[in-house]
């Protein structure tokens, strides 16, 4: 009622903030709804002026937005509309970092996907991914623009259309903040999944490096998960398993496999499979030698490296002897 009622933007923002934290206990969203929460701090971002009551209301919306049915039903009462245009306008990294959190959240819904880049939502999100200067901004955003790619095909072509697999890819670069770039990472990997013209464009921008960049020197289990997860479905055709393998992907893929488990080793497994595949270097080891190592077997015979391997130098140790 007070976020409603009152007319007070102190007494406005400690109820939003109250209902924040309230939203934080899953238990609390629906009965904060049934009161009639959403309504009220939906009017609030609609109406308020204030950046201190916008940003508490955002995130309350956001909380109560890690619900199904919330999902839904702030969707239902033009909640999308007051967030996505914050996103746009406001100039406050708080207002800006909770709206877009609450977007994050809100995509989580299939029809909301298609509703926020109906209302433009996926411009002013790539927009902050390009240019804000804020870890938590850049964190949140990098977030809203991964769940509205995901299993949504014009979306991630929209995405990349206006610059966001460009943002998205620098964000990973430069970056000294372990969550963005973990958040940045998921967002890129939903952008580039089963999308063959969004792939080429982020190989040929140098994506093939940047990943084997994040696989050889990050620690995150997020991060590594969805850098292999990528470099798995790089691996299309015999040109590009010979640039990862030019890039170096070798080296970190076999630490990956040998030091890892669960997902991260078995998509690094299938990019190794894929890449013996594809550049698999012919050899005839002499009677009774042994197998080259898998190192050597995917070295392209115009590779540097191209020096006997020690399978051949211990049979002509023996043969001397």
């Amino acid at each position: 009622r007070l976020c409603g009622e009152s007319r007070s933007v102190g007494v406005q923002e400690n109820a939003a903030a109250a209902l924040a934290n309230l939203a934080d206990d899953a238990g609390n969203r629906q009965r904060v709804a049934a009161c009639g929460g959403l309504e009220a701090l939906c009017g609030l971002c609609n109406a308020s002026q204030s950046d201190a009551v916008l940003a508490c209301a955002a995130a309350a919306l956001g909380n109560l937005a890690d619900d199904d049915e919330n999902r839904i039903a702030i969707e239902k009462m033009g909640g999308l509309e007051p967030l996505v245009r914050l996103c746009s306008s406001s100039v406050s990294d708080a207002v800006l970092e909770s709206a877009a959190a609450a977007l994050a959240n809100l995509a989580y819904n299939e029809n909301n996907r298609k509703r926020i880049a109906q209302l433009s939502g996926i411009e002013p999100l790539v927009w902050l991914c390009a240019h804000s200067r804020s870890d938590s901004v850049l964190e949140s955003a990098s977030a809203a623009l991964g769940n509205l790619a995901y299993y949504n095909d014009k979306n991630r072509i929209r995405i990349a259309e206006t610059g966001g697999l460009a943002a998205l890819a620098q964000l990973c670069e430069g970056t000294a903040s372990v969550s963005v770039l973990e958040s940045a990472t998921g967002a890129l990997r939903h952008v580039v999944y089963n999308n063959e013209s969004n792939r080429i464009r982020f190989v040929r921008s140098g994506g093939l490096e940047l990943l084997v960049k994040l696989i050889s020197h990050c620690d995150s289990e997020a991060v590594l998960e969805g850098a292999t997860a990528m470099l798995r479905k790089a691996v299309a055709s015999p040109e590009a398993a010979l640039s990862l393998v030019e890039a170096g992907a070798l080296p970190p893929l076999c630490r990956l496999e040998a030091e890892w488990v669960g997902t991260v080793r078995s998509y690094s497994t299938a990019t190794l499979r894929s890449l013996e595949r594809h550049c698999r270097r012919p050899w005839h080891p002499p009677s009774g030698g042994q197998r080259p190592s898998a190192a050597y077997m995917l070295l392209p015979s115009a590779h540097p490296g191209s020096m006997a391997p020690p399978v051949r130098e211990a049979a002509a140790a023996r043969a001397g002897a």
